[in-house]
């Protein structure tokens, strides 16, 4: 049997990364009749019926130092136990918590290392990524990053030679990210918005959205709004204060937190999506908004230029100015918004969230056979020459 950790999984809304954990934890369940999950959220246990071991993990959400020390406490102790007594072929998490020493071949996924960038917004985790995760993967049988940025990161900052980093790129639901049908009628509560340029993220402060509004006070293009989807920071209001201050309360609307087919609606329905980003370890809003047929306007660092190709009009994220004009370019020229939208299709085929999921699984799978390192040099050199 194949152990599997649900992670943060959670109930409805998912963020990317809950989206992804799914898609590959559905894979394994539909794949490997032997493969159970891992969790202590009740909306995982309804997800499989019969798959899911509930376990007494404590939650992501609990808040401290005492709730991270607990979880790791936990895997060191509870997880290797129980999998010592199932006799597990191998452990898999979509998140980079593990055993120090693994009770079987272990495969942990690697989505960014934001905590070491900016370890005044992560304080504990940055200590975790520290101190733990360096020797926890090189414990692994292999490493799954979900970008070349990220795995290059992984290996430049923990000197992880030994262990086969396998790139396997995120992809979005091909059932609800896809482009409006011909005809279709927009729902009024969108329409109201009028043209508008789209944000997706939780507004951590790494992603950049105070330069973003900054931006907005500046753009030309007669009636372009900005939508805000996402959590707001608990920073007193100063964020969803600032259009305010800025003069343009009018021009932004803080949607909060919105369901997928929601922000589906909101994707096909936006004139430009924005990411403004001052890192990132893979971007699944901007691939959701390409196989939506989205024009895209981004930053150009890390791994967007990777994942974003040539379907985006690219700005230094640091530049206020040239944030504006990106958004004026593409939010202004309909023949441009064109071209990129057909850019942007041609591209968002090269993401699968099936077939990612599937190479995960093949992964794993390889890690309990023993030969995890077997092809994972030739397969990232392969993934560099994709454009």
């Amino acid at each position: 049997m194949f152990a599997l950790s649900a992670g943060p999984l959670g109930g409805e809304p998912m963020n990317g990364m809950q989206r992804y954990i799914d898609g590959v934890l559905d894979r394994f369940v539909r794949d490997e009749p032997g493969a159970v999950v891992l969790a202590g959220a009740d909306a995982v246990v309804e997800r499989w019926p019969g798959r899911v071991r509930p376990v007494p993990l404590p939650a992501y959400s609990r808040a401290g130092t005492a709730g991270h020390l607990s979880r790791l406490v936990w895997h060191q102790t509870g997880l290797a136990a129980q999998i010592r007594r199932w006799g597990a072929r191998a452990y898999y998490s979509p998140v980079p918590e593990g055993m120090f020493r693994p009770a079987c071949p272990q495969v942990l996924t690697v989505h960014d290392l934001l905590p070491l960038r900016y370890p005044d917004h992560y304080p504990r985790l940055s200590h975790y990524y520290r101190s733990v995760l360096p020797h926890m993967l090189k414990r692994c049988a292999a490493v799954v990053a979900v970008s070349h940025a990220t795995a290059e990161d992984v290996r430049e900052r923990f000197g992880l030679r030994d262990v086969p980093i396998y790139v396997v790129h995120q992809g979005p639901r091909a059932d609800l990210f896809r482009p409006a049908a011909a005809g279709a009628a927009v729902p009024p509560a969108v329409a109201e918005l009028g043209d508008f340029a789209l944000a997706v993220s939780e507004a951590r402060p790494y992603k950049n959205f105070h330069r973003l509004m900054e931006a907005m006070a500046r753009v030309e293009t007669p009636g372009l709004r900005l939508a805000v989807v996402g959590g707001m920071p608990d920073d007193g209001g100063v964020l969803r204060g600032l259009p305010a201050r800025l003069g343009i309360a009018e021009r932004v609307v803080f949607l909060g937190r919105v369901s997928d087919a929601e922000l589906a609606v909101l994707y096909r329905a936006a004139r430009v999506m924005v990411v403004p980003s001052l890192w990132e370890g893979f971007g699944i809003p901007a691939v959701e908004a390409m196989a939506s047929a989205c024009p895209l306007a981004v930053s150009r660092v890390a791994s967007l230029p990777e994942v974003c190709g040539d379907a985006a009009v690219y700005f230094d994220p640091r530049d206020v100015d040239d944030i504006a004009r990106a958004v004026d370019r593409v939010g202004g020229d309909d023949s441009l918004r064109g071209e990129l939208s057909r850019r942007a299709l041609r591209r968002a085929r090269s993401f699968c969230a099936e077939r990612g999921a599937a190479r995960v699984v093949e992964i794993v799978r390889a890690a309990a056979r023993g030969d995890a390192a077997r092809g994972a040099h030739a397969e990232t050199a392969a993934a560099d020459r994709v454009s």
